[in-house]
């Protein structure tokens, strides 16, 4: 390998840092490429978008789907040939659905796989029963505040930027049927879950502060503390949270709604940095061809029970049972995994206008929300004519 190379620049948000730096250590003992790994700490979409504005930015880099779709229609991602000796082997193992999904309006290839953020799974205390609907739910959640069960039994995912709550929007939506907010009668879907979180909060079935959690920690800390009834959220927390706990807390349960199907809202890639040629180029695509393959995702499953794009061993399968309730965990990973199996990628967080789209619906349903007079209906109508707005017949 040319060593006359300066070392790649690899930028990455803060989420299991040691893994990645342990993963970047082996990359480098196997193909000699030397790497610089930078890891960002807080609005990683603002920071790197700045650079990019300014004809900067690294070599390599995490997305998650929306930046990806953003910086893909600006120009600041070079597409990818999804035959390159490199990557195609990488690809031709990977699950089609994350394949297709991490390709832009025109079929170009965006980036690959490095871990799936989704999808959402509703977790119950144990013994609990699951409910049909999120209005059962909701009597639920009463039902174990008057019981004594928990003084605020449910922890929402609502903190401040684009993976909270407008993904738990997303996902709630999902579960009705509803993908796209381009859908016939998306506002009245809306609206009725923003009456539904209205409830929760006015009935102080939630956390105080859920509302100004600025980052998911404090709600996985919430939940670790064993005092609530319920959360939902990305279904691999449940293995923070054990953690955390040092015991296992929560079952998966069915989702609520009238179909239930699981919404994978984000959707993590590594990306090249347009204009990149050369030598440079191509140890750019080793190194995303290396940490976006089978062992790398494998070591993801096994050592932090993310959803991956790549089948599951048996093995590590039945390991996962650590993160359970011995009384249920055969079937709590079961139903992991057959709603990952399942699930759907986002159309909203495929498009280029997601970020700029959820910064202003996060806004105005934060301001519903702790509004008690507000007009929840007209809340509604105002997130999905912002959404048609953007998006033009």
């Amino acid at each position: 390998m040319d060593r006359s190379i300066a070392p790649l620049d690899f930028t990455l948000w803060n989420v299991q840092p040691a893994t990645v730096e342990d993963n970047l250590r082996r990359f480098r003992g196997d193909t000699g490429i030397q790497v610089d790994a930078r890891i960002v700490d807080g609005a990683y979409h603002h920071i790197l978008g700045a650079e990019f504005a300014q004809g900067q930015g690294p070599d390599v880099f995490y997305a998650q789907r929306a930046e990806a779709a953003l910086w893909g229609a600006e120009g600041h991602i070079l597409g990818l040939d999804p035959d390159h000796t490199a990557l195609a082997p990488v690809i031709a193992g990977m699950d089609p659905r994350l394949v297709a999904g991490a390709c832009d309006a025109d079929g170009g290839l965006l980036g690959l796989t490095y871990y799936n953020g989704g999808p959402f799974a509703l977790f119950l205390r144990d013994g609990l029963t699951a409910p049909r609907t999120w209005r059962g739910f909701l009597d639920l959640m009463r039902r174990c505040k008057h019981e004594g069960l928990s003084d605020h039994p449910f922890v929402p995912r609502w903190h401040q930027s684009q993976t909270g709550l407008i993904w738990s929007l997303l996902c709630h939506l999902s579960t009705e049927g509803v993908q796209d907010l381009t859908e016939a009668g998306a506002a009245e879907v809306v609206a009725e879950i923003l009456s539904i979180w209205a409830a929760l909060l006015a009935e102080d079935l939630v956390p105080s502060g859920s509302l100004d959690d600025t980052g998911d920690q404090a709600a996985v800390t919430r939940w670790a503390s064993g005092a609530h009834c319920a959360t939902f959220t990305m279904d691999y927390l449940a293995d923070d949270v054990f953690r955390l706990a040092g015991r296992a807390l929560g079952v998966p349960v069915a989702l609520p709604g009238s179909n239930g199907t699981a919404l994978m809202p984000g959707h993590a890639l590594l990306c090249v940095r347009a204009g990149l040629s050369g030598p440079r180029l191509e140890q750019a695509l080793a190194l995303m061809a290396w940490l976006g393959g089978p062992q790398v995702h494998a070591r993801w499953y096994s050592a932090h029970f993310f959803p991956v794009a790549f089948p599951v061993s048996k093995a590590d399968v039945t390991a996962a049972e650590r993160v359970f309730p011995p009384t249920c965990a055969p079937s709590a990973v079961a139903r992991i995994m057959a709603d990952r199996a399942h699930a759907v990628t986002s159309p909203v967080t495929q498009d280029r206008h997601a970020l700029d789209w959820t910064a202003v619906a996060d806004t105005q349903i934060r301001a519903a929300l702790r509004d008690p007079a507000a007009d929840l209906d007209a809340a509604a109508q105002r997130v999905v004519e912002d959404w048609h707005r953007r998006h033009p017949l």
